[in-house]
């Protein structure tokens, strides 16, 4: 679409978006209800005329507003990629946050299962250096319950 069509076109389009001319009447009902419409009051009432202050839907450009009154696109382009960026890294933080959470809750599961494995009373079997099976005695179970309570107070808190 060459420059020369895409401004007539710009400019249909701003004639279609202009603002339309309606009066507005303003009376008050038998019940002494204050009324407002676009057609004269029934029965001949005494009414006003009201000057309609509505702008047009799409009268101001997209982005405008406060914010980008009397600033160039140049500033504007640079306002909307710093948005974004805040926007990504607050979107980072969270799903880091997320995953914190995850983390935390999988060690809290898995020192809780640890701690209530020690307190069953079941045998306890480690395997040491030499790859041969050794059981705990009291000694090492109550250190090992002490160590998993200090895990579960640790991650569960």
């Amino acid at each position: 679409m060459n420059s020369a069509s895409l401004c007539i076109t710009l400019l249909a389009l701003a004639c279609l978006a202009a603002p339309a001319q309606a009066q507005l009447y303003k009376w008050v009902d038998s019940n002494g209800r204050v009324q407002y419409s676009d057609r004269k009051p029934p029965d001949g009432k005494q009414s006003q005329e009201v000057k309609s202050t509505v702008s047009a839907v799409g009268s101001q450009p997209i982005g405008a507003g406060p914010s980008s009154e009397g600033k160039t696109a140049a500033e504007v382009d640079k306002e909307l990629q710093k948005q974004r960026q805040e926007l990504a890294k607050s979107q980072q933080k969270q799903q880091q946050s997320a995953a914190e959470q995850k983390q935390k809750a999988d060690s809290c599961s898995a020192a809780q299962r640890n701690l209530a494995g020690l307190q069953s009373g079941q045998r306890i079997a480690r395997f040491d250096l030499n790859g041969e099976k050794s059981y705990l005695d009291d000694s090492g179970r109550a250190r090992e319950t002490e160590l998993a309570q200090k895990q579960v107070d640790q991650y569960c808190n």
